[in-house]
């Protein structure tokens, strides 16, 4: 089957390009020269439903839709499920759809505290209702997500690429830099992370009080140290701000947050500004920055590793070795 990259067209939508499918498909391009690509568009209406066409021809194409998170959430949701029902229709049953989803807001909501739904779940049941068949996504919010799936998924371990990037780019002092979790939940994720730099870990204790106010303590020693924040994404900015306060409550030194994905939502920008912390994150929901911000935010681009996986999973080979090689 041919290689084809679906790209949603989000110019109805006051979105700027350049689109995140796009530098995908211009890498692919690049390593290869032989996707083919496919135009999705999106078109809302007055009443505020949604539609999307597949402008050209998708029969018998194993056809890759590269959708990244575009808020508000329930949005991303409806649209990436009607461009999945759309090339279930078309490309059955000779074809091959497979969704490039690197975050889903939804995952976080993994199980069930009370009266209420276990929404990564209900994900996963729309998705494969509506015709994916396999999905590649990254740093998943828990690994047991996976479950929630009867169809193949590939979780990208951001934290290689990621590593490498700090490596190659900021100068560090290995006896001088340690790396944290900013809460209990994400610490196997730092851990990986410090074993891939060769770095010490230190434990952060999380105490929430409210939605906006957390306490964090530090259990280590950070004195004299940069401290490395690993998270798997950043929202608020709250438990990354209230961290790197308790780290140099501490006397740390310099306090970089490592995140796979930028949510960045409310006032977080301003707030990680005011803290003085070096974020260092993807643009796995892309963004736009100032020059002032950028003074603050790093982003890297995954758009040639979503590439690069995209024609290694389209030739059927392991993912999992590319990574353990690209460190």
């Amino acid at each position: 089957m041919t290689l084809a990259i679906g790209i949603p067209d989000y110019s109805e939508y006051e979105i700027k390009p350049p689109y995140f499918g796009d530098m995908v498909y211009n890498a692919l391009k690049e390593r290869t020269g032989r996707a083919e690509k496919i135009t999705i568009k999106l078109k809302p209406f007055s009443d505020t439903s949604e539609k999307v066409v597949i402008e050209d021809h998708i029969e018998g194409r194993d056809l890759f839709i590269v959708q990244p998170f575009y808020p508000p959430a329930a949005r991303h949701l409806g649209l990436t499920a009607e461009m999945l029902d759309a090339a279930r229709r078309t490309n059955s049953p000779h074809g091959s759809t497979r969704l490039v989803e690197l975050f889903n807001p939804y995952n976080r909501q993994d199980s069930m505290w009370g009266r209420e739904p276990v929404t990564a779940r209900l994900v996963a049941d729309i998705y494969q209702a509506a015709g994916m068949q396999s999905l590649i996504t990254a740093d998943l919010h828990a690994k047991q997500t996976v479950g929630f799936y009867t169809v193949p998924v590939k979780p990208l371990p951001l934290s290689v690429p990621l590593a490498r990037y700090f490596r190659d780019k900021y100068e560090f002092d290995r006896r001088k830099t340690v790396v944290a979790s900013p809460d209990a939940g994400g610490y196997a994720n730092a851990e990986f992370f410090a074993n891939l730099l060769g770095l010490d870990m230190v434990a952060f204790h999380k105490k929430r009080i409210n939605d906006k106010e957390v306490v964090i303590e530090v259990l280590g020693d950070v004195q004299g140290k940069d401290v490395l924040l690993r998270d798997d994404q950043i929202g608020t900015g709250t438990t990354i701000v209230a961290a790197a306060n308790a780290a140099r409550a501490k006397d740390a030194r310099k306090v970089y947050a490592v995140a796979s994905h930028l949510v960045l939502s409310g006032n977080a920008r301003q707030s990680l500004m005011d803290a003085d912390i070096k974020v260092i994150g993807t643009n796995s929901i892309p963004q736009m920055f100032t020059d002032e911000e950028l003074k603050h935010f790093d982003v890297f681009d995954v758009a040639p590793l979503t590439a690069e996986v995209i024609d290694l999973a389209y030739r059927d080979e392991s993912i999992s070795k590319y990574f353990k090689r690209i460190i």
